[in-house]
């Protein structure tokens, strides 16, 4: 993340209560604003589990990879959920993919599978909010998207980032289901 998205860092950590691994991308005057926000943020400031990596801007470029790299280097867990600053998990779903690696974890090599988590978007967040309006539980966002208030994620502008997850079938299924790589693929995943 960058200075420009700490307010999300609150709102994922609110609803993740799992370790976390978190790269700031800052310069040496957002540093001190950063720790600022983190020792004043009722959230984050009672927080024992997350580990904070500086990495001081370069040049003009946003270095993604090397961000998302640098938090994986730090991580001391089995298993991560490589995200992005701006998804928002369901609250409780640390928990939930916890007891889903357990279960997994008896049938299937898990060291060659990565588990895919849909991703969906609001179409009008309410910045109001503390919670933008995210859909606590599988009945309301089958309700949002419904009324569509939300939609898969990226669905209208890169749809190929996300068609493999197979929204179709996930909607119709509670079971765990393979899907087929595509190129341009970008999911969001559980390694």
């Amino acid at each position: 993340l960058s200075i420009d998205r700490f307010y999300m860092l609150d709102l994922i950590a609110a609803a993740w209560t799992g370790p976390m691994s978190v790269a700031v991308y800052v310069t040496d005057f957002d540093l001190p604003n950063f720790i600022d926000f983190v020792s004043i943020s009722p959230v984050l400031s009672g927080r024992k589990n997350i580990a904070y990596h500086a990495v001081f801007k370069m040049g003009a470029l946003y270095p993604v990879n090397r961000l998302r790299n640098v938090a994986l280097n730090y991580i001391d867990t089995t298993y991560a959920f490589v995200l992005d600053i701006d998804f928002v998990p369901v609250s409780g779903s640390y928990e939930i993919l916890r007891k889903r690696i357990l279960a997994s974890e008896t049938s299937i090599d898990t060291k060659s599978v990565a588990m895919v988590i849909p991703a969906f978007q609001l179409k009008s967040p309410d910045f109001r909010s503390n919670h933008f309006g995210i859909p606590s539980t599988y009945s309301d966002l089958m309700e949002m998207l419904n009324n569509r208030s939300v939609e898969p994620f990226n669905f209208d502008i890169w749809p190929k980032g996300h068609n493999s997850t197979n929204y179709t079938r996930w909607y119709e299924t509670s079971q765990a289901y393979y899907v087929d790589y595509a190129m341009d693929y970008e999911p969001y995943v559980v390694l």
